[in-house]
């Protein structure tokens, strides 16, 4: 039925390779099938995606700092399928299947400028959309009620974004998902209690529809279609916008990230993404220490890809010198709280806490807590809202020697 999705094809065989390997399914606990398995195949796969299960669901999600070359050069990498999918591994059925990833104008061959102008040109369906920015939320009726996720997030105890996403499902929202059972329905989260960067008001707050994909064939509806369906419950639901090309180009040069967050073009469903370019932004890159914080923060954020899309090429030199250095961080980080994890008990979750307290070092101990959890954290992100410095990753932040040989022109 789902022989569309790559992800759901690869999970589906590991399982049939577990039973196959150890006689029974003793347990529905993804990770340890790969732990048990060591299949190189598979843990080359997954070391790049971030997994988050509850009871016998799983999430997938690629995760920037991990991710390989790959999605960005193969057009039908499997990473491009790993925006959130949620799988039942017990009933062997795709729940959600959100977004295929796309990317930014100029972020990979097939977005280069003048292939998308090209293409805007001759192309049957072109639709300019609003880029709201917000949360990403993902919804379906499922099994007789209505099951919902977040970008990671599966439990809504364990994510007050979730849970608050929950409670906007108001009577028609509820109506338009059980009239609509094979859809998996995509939504922008927009409150002022996970305010990004664009300023929004509080009559703004809820779910917009911003997309639909069939979960039984992957075929993901126009917006034109999302914007009728949304018409007829009475929902919140992305805009279109009457632009040509030239107008966008333009317009993505003069509002300000505050104000405007960009377009998703849609040409004959191949879709693409036009930020603003904020030169107030960019031109943080230029100051050598600015260009750090910026370079955190946008990691942090997981909008890096959009950022590097915005950078003039002689300063990409500098931003991928700084970028190798978090990703190293993130990734040795992650590795280690991913050791700790799997060489704990788990049979209870006070015999986890315990050794956890007695085994791990004091600055993994919440984040291999949250592994157990399956609650969401933050590597460079701090509570306060705040980042971590270069020093607080163990990093030099001798700026003279972080920068040496970067060879940039006109500096």
């Amino acid at each position: 039925m789902y022989k569309w999705n790559p992800v759901f094809n690869l999970v589906m065989e590991i399982k049939e390779e577990y039973k196959k390997t150890f006689d029974e399914l003793d347990t529905y606990h993804f990770e340890t099938w790969l732990t048990k398995l060591n299949n190189k195949k598979y843990n080359d796969i997954f070391e790049c995606l971030q997994i988050n299960q509850d009871n016998e669901f799983i999430l997938i999600r690629y995760g920037l700092a991990e991710m390989q070359e790959g999605m960005w050069i193969d057009e039908n990498s499997i990473y491009r399928e790993c925006r959130s999918i949620v799988i039942d591994l017990k009933n062997e059925e795709i729940v959600l299947s959100p977004f295929r990833k796309f990317f930014n104008l100029n972020e990979v061959n097939e977005n280069k400028l003048e292939k998308v102008i090209e293409k805007f040109n001759s192309a049957k369906v072109v639709e300019v959309a609003n880029k709201l920015d917000g949360s990403m939320q993902n919804a379906r009726w499922y099994k007789g009620k209505v099951f919902m996720a977040g970008s990671m997030a599966l439990n809504q105890k364990e994510s007050w974004r979730l849970q608050d996403g929950y409670s906007m499902l108001t009577d028609n929202y509820l109506k338009m998902l059980k009239e609509n059972q094979n859809y998996t329905f995509i939504f922008e989260y927009i409150s002022l209690k996970d305010a990004h960067v664009v300023l929004y008001k509080k009559e703004d707050e809820g779910l917009y529809l911003i997309g639909m994909r069939n979960t039984l064939t992957g075929e993901q509806v126009s917006y034109s279609k999302v914007i009728e369906i949304a018409k007829k419950y009475n929902v919140k639901v992305v805009s279109l916008e009457n632009k040509n090309i030239d107008t966008l180009l333009d317009e993505m040069k003069k509002f300000k990230s505050y104000e405007k967050e960009g377009w998703v073009l849609n040409l004959d469903g191949h879709y693409i993404k036009i930020k603003c370019d904020d030169y107030v932004y960019i031109h943080r890159l230029l100051d050598k220490v600015s260009s750090v914080n910026v370079v955190i923060q946008s990691i942090a954020e997981e909008k890096f890809d959009d950022l590097l899309s915005k950078i003039p090429d002689k300063y990409k030199k500098r931003v991928n010198k700084i970028a190798k250095l978090i990703f190293d961080y993130l990734r040795k980080t992650k590795q280690q709280i991913k050791e700790y994890y799997n060489e704990a008990p788990k049979d209870s979750r006070k015999d986890f806490m315990i050794w956890v307290d007695q085994n791990v070092p004091h600055e993994l101990k919440h984040y291999v807590r949250c592994e157990y959890l399956g609650k969401e954290y933050h590597l460079i992100k701090k509570m306060n809202g705040g980042y971590k410095k270069l020093s607080e990753m163990g990093i030099q932040d001798d700026y003279s020697a972080l920068f040496a040989n970067v060879g940039e022109e006109n500096e």
